[in-house]
């Protein structure tokens, strides 16, 4: 899915965009909005585009399901393998401290292997970039987006 924003900062080979929410977000909570109503998100920058500049970001195919299949795949898996090993050894009680102890070990290992690793697999891509009719216009809902260039 495609969503348009504003470069608002520049670091190497990567941009830091304020993506506008769009109108099926309407009474979503689940990402962290500014206070008017933006997103910000890092992505890597293939188009060129400059400080202000407004851009198409896109997450590359597949990113997405593998991202919550790390980040919710890994804790949930290491939760039951955290209360049968606890049930089959001391019990129930036993079974829930151990399992909520194998999730906040494995969300805590998780975090540092995100902190420590170099590549940028999971980040999504500035693509192309926009005029700035196309981004006051756009709503999310229609993703037919013409190039600048």
């Amino acid at each position: 899915m495609a969503e348009l924003g504003k470069v608002i900062a520049i670091e190497g080979n990567e941009v830091t965009v304020s993506i506008k929410a769009h109108a099926a977000c309407a009474g979503c909570k689940v990402c962290v909005r500014n206070k008017d109503g933006t997103m910000q998100s890092k992505a890597l920058n293939l188009c060129n585009a400059d400080l202000g500049d407004y851009v198409e970001v896109e997450l590359k195919d597949g990113t997405l399901t593998h991202v919550v299949g790390i980040a919710y795949g890994i804790p949930f898996g290491a939760m039951l393998i955290g209360f049968v090993v606890g049930y089959q050894l001391l019990g129930e009680v036993f079974a829930f401290i151990l399992g909520i102890s194998f999730v906040t070990i494995s969300f805590l290992g998780l975090r540092a292997w995100d902190k420590k690793r170099k590549t940028n697999n999971f980040l999504p891509v500035a693509i192309n970039k926009v005029d700035a009719d196309t981004y006051d216009n756009f709503d999310g809902l229609n993703c037919n987006i013409e190039n600048e260039n």
